[in-house]
């Protein structure tokens, strides 16, 4: 996947695009075409000290808008987990649970922005080229909430915590409203 967002980025230089769930911005398929100016960039994180760490890279980046959101299906008020270094924070309590002690867990009820609405919030900087989801488990959820004339060229999630069942009706729907779809180990990259 890495491979792939690269040598797309290459040939899509300049395009807008967001990534959701970023930690502490120095991981995912994303960080090297960003890092080098190859694509704009909103970079979402829901996490206070994750999102500290992410505005200290990339702040003087002029391409980079680093915002600080949980972002969900609806822009509701949500319950969220987080614990331990941030890698697992989620709204699935299952996820995080898997990682570590329920004792090392804390749970906030956080407002939200819907996916939909950042997106168009990101497009002040042109069309969302390509988007890039890491939420430890919601990711196919907030791909089934994208409006249809908001869905990007390139889209790139995280697989590992979607049972088989669940994963192939998610690519059965991206397939049939036009993805062509790589698994790449914890991920899978979609190009329209």
């Amino acid at each position: 996947a890495h491979k792939v967002f690269e040598v797309w980025s290459m040939n899509n230089i300049g395009a807008n695009g967001i990534a959701i769930g970023t930690h502490n911005g120095m991981s995912g398929e994303w960080v090297g075409p960003v890092n080098k100016g190859l694509l704009k960039a909103t970079l979402v994180e829901a996490s206070e000290p994750q999102f500290q760490e992410l505005l200290r890279y990339y702040t003087r980046k002029s391409w980079v808008k680093c915002v600080q959101s949980l972002i969900t299906t609806d822009g509701k008020d949500i319950t969220f987990y987080e614990g331990g270094s941030g890698q697992t924070n989620s709204l699935s309590k299952d996820v995080i649970k898997k990682h570590m002690g329920e004792d090392k867990i804390t749970e906030t009820i956080k407002s939200s922005k819907s996916i939909n609405d950042l997106i168009i919030e990101s497009s002040e900087y042109g069309k969302v080229k390509w988007i890039h989801i890491d939420v430890e488990g919601m990711d196919g959820e907030l791909i089934y909430a994208i409006n249809d004339d908001l869905l990007p060229e390139l889209l790139l999630f995280e697989s590992l915590h979607m049972d088989n069942e669940y994963y192939n009706k998610l690519c059965n729907y991206l397939t049939v409203i036009g993805y062509s779809i790589t698994k790449s180990g914890w991920n899978t990259i979609c190009r329209k």
